[in-house]
């Protein structure tokens, strides 16, 4: 088990020395360290004799700050193997944030300085800042600019509702941005 970035880790499997043949290798994920094969949830199967890796990806708004992972063989009459080792995951709390539409403009500026001050890469910026407007309400037409908007007729931020276009001008802006101004 090995950490990518806060919110992806990458699990290598070696299927078992004994398996004289390729067989199938189930990865098995559950939030406490009893695996339970009929209960917990299948993540990846593999069928091979060689390591594999799986990749995990979390997004930020994940509940579970912890998952277990364990793996079975199967052989080719579909006979699990035990466990195995269990491994654990602890997974980085990052969505102590509200989602964007819920901010005031002050805790939006408060989250684009404390943002910056994290290395992170335009992806992992434009990731981030796109989790963040999930749940927006989306309006069809203008959202507040354009030649036929209610609002204004020059460029105006509207972080209350979004369309397609303004929701990627946004996530975009925030991304390069260290404040609000």
């Amino acid at each position: 088990m090995s950490k990518l970035d806060p919110l992806t880790y990458e699990i290598k499997v070696t299927p078992p020395n004994e398996m004289v043949a390729n067989c199938w290798v189930v990865i098995y994920r559950s939030p406490d360290s009893i695996i339970d094969v009929d209960e917990d949830e299948l993540v990846d199967i593999y069928f091979g004799d060689t390591t594999f890796t799986h990749v995990e990806r979390f997004d930020s708004y994940t509940t579970q700050n912890k998952y277990f992972y364990a793996a079975t063989a199967i052989d080719r009459y579909w006979n699990e193997s035990p466990i195995s080792n269990v491994v654990q995951v602890d997974i980085a709390k990052m969505m102590q944030y509200k989602p964007i539409y819920k901010m005031t403009y002050d805790e939006i500026d408060k989250l684009l300085k404390e943002i910056s001050k994290k290395k992170w890469t335009i992806s992992e910026r434009i990731n981030f800042y796109s989790e963040r407007f999930l749940g927006m309400p989306y309006k069809f037409e203008c959202v507040g600019d354009g030649p036929y908007a209610m609002v204004e007729n020059w460029p105006l931020v509207n972080l209350r509702e979004t369309n397609c276009m303004a929701l990627c001008e946004h996530v975009l802006a925030m991304a390069i941005k260290d404040d609000i101004t």
